[in-house]
C-alpha cells in the first residue's frame, strides 16, 4: 500500500472543494508546489481555475507496519536472525514542502 496518492476535488472542473475521508489528510499543492494540509470532511482548498492551479495528494493517517528480518553477526561470531517491526504513521502538523 502507498504511503500518498494523487486526488481530485469534488465539483466537476475545479479543486476548490474536497471531501476528505475520515482516514486520510489531504496536501494541497498550488502550480506544483505544497501549500497547507486539509483535514477530515468537507474543505475549501483556495480559488481554483478550471482544476489546473490546485491539485492534492493524499496521504494515509493510519499507522502502518513494516517488518523485515534482519541477520546479524555477534561479538563471539554467531549470526543471529532477528525480525524487526517498524511502525510508521504522518504528523500533518509537520508536514512541509
Amino acid at each position: 500500500m502507498t504511503m500518498q496518492q494523487q486526488e481530485r476535488g469534488c465539483l466537476p472542473l475545479t479543486n476548490c472543494f474536497a471531501t476528505v475521508p475520515q482516514d486520510r489528510w489531504y496536501a494541497v499543492e498550488r502550480f506544483g508546489k505544497y501549500s497547507h494540509m486539509l483535514g477530515p470532511g468537507l474543505a475549501f482548498a483556495g480559488p481554483d481555475c478550471c482544476g489546473c492551479c490546485l491539485s492534492f495528494r493524499s496521504i494515509t493517517s493510519r499507522v502502518e507496519q513494516n517488518t523485515v528480518n534482519v541477520q546479524t553477526k555477534t561479538k563471539d561470531n554467531v549470526f543471529v536472525t532477528c525480525r524487526v517491526a517498524v511502525q510508521q504513521s504522518v504528523r500533518p502538523e509537520n508536514a512541509y514542502d
